[in-house]
C-alpha cells in the first residue's frame, strides 16, 4: 500500500518528536491514501510557515505487519470517531490520550470542522452533527503512525546506505551467478531483513 505525506521540505527519516500536538489522532506522523489532499497539506503546510516549497513523498506500507500492532479503525464518521477527535484536539495532557500504533479514519478538514465546532459550542446535538457529516461529500481518510515498531524506520539516508553497502545481501546482488539483480525489490528486501534480524541470509 502506498501512502503520502504532505510538507513544506524534503527529509529522509521520521521523528515523531517533531510531531505538532493537538491533532484529529493526537501526536503522530499523518500520512493519506489520496495523492491530491497531501499535496493540498503541503501547500497548507508553506503558507502557514511561510517556507519552503510544496513536496509530497510516498511511503510503502506494509499491512502484513498491521495484524501485530494496535489499530484502531474508524470506516466512516461516527459519534465515537467525533469523540476521538474532540478529545485529542482539546487535550492539554502532555501524555497520549490513547495508545494505539496506529489509527485510521475520516480527516477533519476545513467543512467538518465548522461542524465539529458547532457541536463544542452546543449549537447541535451529536446525532445531529453526525449526520451532518454524512451529506459533506469527498470521504478522505486519513492514517496516523504514533509509535515506533521498527527503529530502522528513524535511519538516516547515510546510516541505511551504509547498511545496506557492507552487507552480504548487496555483494550477493552484485554477483550475477546469484541472478537477484533480476527479483524484485521486496523479495531482495526479505534476504537483507534476514540477514539483519537473524545475522545470516536465508
Amino acid at each position: 500500500m502506498i501512502l503520502y505525506h504532505g510538507s513544506n521540505v524534503e527529509f529522509d527519516s521520521i521523528d515523531l518528536l517533531k510531531s505538532k500536538p493537538n491533532k484529529d489522532f493526537g501526536k503522530g506522523f499523518y500520512l493519506s491514501d489520496n495523492y491530491d489532499q497531501a499535496f493540498e497539506m503541503a501547500k497548507t503546510k508553506v503558507e502557514q510557515l511561510e517556507t519552503g516549497v510544496p513536496v509530497v513523498m510516498a511511503y510503502q506500507v506494509d499491512e502484513a505487519e498491521f495484524p501485530s500492532l494496535r489499530i484502531l479503525r474508524f470506516d466512516d464518521y461516527s459519534e465515537e470517531w467525533a469523540k476521538f477527535i474532540i478529545l485529542n484536539r482539546n487535550s492539554v495532557s502532555k501524555t497520549a490520550m490513547h495508545d494505539y500504533d496506529v489509527v485510521i479514519g475520516p480527516i477533519a478538514n476545513d467543512t467538518v470542522g465548522a461542524q465539529l465546532w458547532r457541536y463544542e459550542n452546543k449549537s447541535i446535538d451529536l446525532p445531529t452533527l453526525v449526520k451532518n457529516l454524512h451529506y459533506i461529500k469527498g470521504l478522505t481518510i486519513q492514517y496516523f503512525f504514533g509509535t515506533e515498531k521498527d527503529q530502522d524506520a528513524t535511519l538516516g539516508m547515510e546510516q541505511a546506505l551504509s547498511i545496506v553497502f557492507n552487507s552480504d545481501t548487496y555483494q550477493k546482488v552484485l554477483n550475477e551467478k546469484t541472478r537477484l539483480y533480476y527479483q524484485s525489490p521486496r523479495y531482495v528486501f526479505s534476504f537483507l531483513e534476514s540477514e539483519l534480524t537473524k545475522g545470516k541470509m536465508e
